[in-house]
Order: C-alpha cells, then structure tokens, then sequence
C-alpha cells in the first residue's frame, strides 16, 4: 500500500491502490488509487498528503486547501521556508557568510530546528515514519523560520538606514543560515516525494510566494 512505502511516495505508480483516503471540499471525487489523488492535488501534493498522516490515522484531504496558495495549505507553508530563503539570498546584494556567527535567540531557535531534521530524516527513512519528518517541518522549522524572517527584517530596515554599519556581518551570518533553509527543506521535502513548485514569475519576497501546487480538478 503506498502510504506504507513513505518516502518512495513520489515514485510512486499511478495504479497503486491507496486506502482511508477522504477527500472534501470544491471538486471532491472519490479516491481509490494513488492517480487519483494526483489528478486533484498534484503529484507533490499527493505523496505529502499521505506521508505526513500516521498509516494508523485516516487521511483528510480538503481541496479548498491543498490547493491553495497560503499558510492554510501545509506542503505551501513548508516549501514558502525554502521560497521565501532563497528569493532573499538571489535578490539580496551582500554575500551569505558564516563567520560572524548569530547568537540572537531567533537565530538559535532556526539552527537547533535545522538540527533536528537529522533525526527526523532517520524516523522517516530507517524507521519507516515519514509523519515525523512532516511533523517536525510543520511544527518546529516553520514557526523558527517565522520567527527568524522578523529578525532578518530588522537587519534590513537597519542597513537601509545605514548600508555599512555594524549589523553587515550578522546580516550576512543571516543569509548563510537561510541558504541552509534552503537546502535542508528542499532535502526533507524530496525525501517525503514532494518538491518545490517552480519559481512563478509574477512572485516576489514576503508577497506571493511559491506557486501554488494543484492537480487537474476543474
């Protein structure tokens, strides 16, 4: 069954029967096989969905928000990390750079976050219990990354106000740990079967974010 097989959830067949599936909302259709959740979500959408739920629990599944593009939809709010850090460090002129080093509590906060994926990607792949790693991404990286985008704010309505002043390296520190944002979400959410939507053109930091992720409904 696929939400026993977890992380291969993106390689996952078409034809592969999946079971405690309820899907609600605008456009809900009875699933049956995994090409079904596809066709209404997305293939990200659809490999996340399942691995982030315990094989024991039903899985929920409401269009209205997996389809969406905002923080009601969890696989957006867990890629928006990955977005949101690396549209910061392409656009933004002063290069990342660790050797300042932050100790700002935000800034710890994130890095023991990031620390602990370690851990989750070991339940996930070794112990077969993907759920934790989604756990941990929902409810440990998010709410630090949330936290540390207000103190790179900060950073950034000082140096507007004075470009070489004191908070250049910690600035820089900033950017370093967001391109670890970056990378270590992007892994995580590829070892779940999901991947970060393409960059939409039309998206800008701190405004629209990634695409959304959908299926074929409509």
């Amino acid at each position: 069954m696929l939400r026993a097989a977890g992380r291969s959830a993106g390689r996952t067949p078409a034809d592969v029967p999946v079971q405690g599936v309820r899907v609600v909302g605008d456009g809900a259709a009875q699933v049956a096989t995994y090409g079904d959740l596809v066709h209404l979500v997305g293939a990200d959408a659809a490999a996340y969905a399942l691995v982030r739920t315990r094989r024991s629990r039903p899985v929920g599944v409401d269009l209205d928000i997996w389809s969406g593009r905002d923080e009601r939809n969890p696989l957006w709010r867990v890629a928006f990390v990955a977005y949101w850090s690396g549209e910061l460090v392409r656009v933004d002129g002063h290069p990342p750079d660790p050797a300042a080093g932050i100790d700002d509590a935000e800034a710890v906060r994130l890095t023991a976050a990031l620390d602990g994926l370690r851990d989750a990607r070991d339940a996930a792949g070794s112990r077969g219990e993907p759920h934790r790693l989604a756990d941990h991404l929902e409810h440990d990286v998010v709410p630090a990354h949330q936290a540390f985008t207000g103190l790179v704010h900060r950073y950034v309505s000082r140096l507007r106000d004075d470009p070489a002043g004191p908070d250049v390296a910690a600035y820089r520190s900033s950017l370093s740990l967001l391109t670890r944002c970056v990378d270590e979400v992007t892994a995580a959410l590829a070892l779940l079967g999901a991947s970060l939507p393409a960059r939409s053109e039309e998206a800008s930091v701190g405004r629209k974010g990634p695409g959304a992720y959908g299926g074929e409904r409509g």
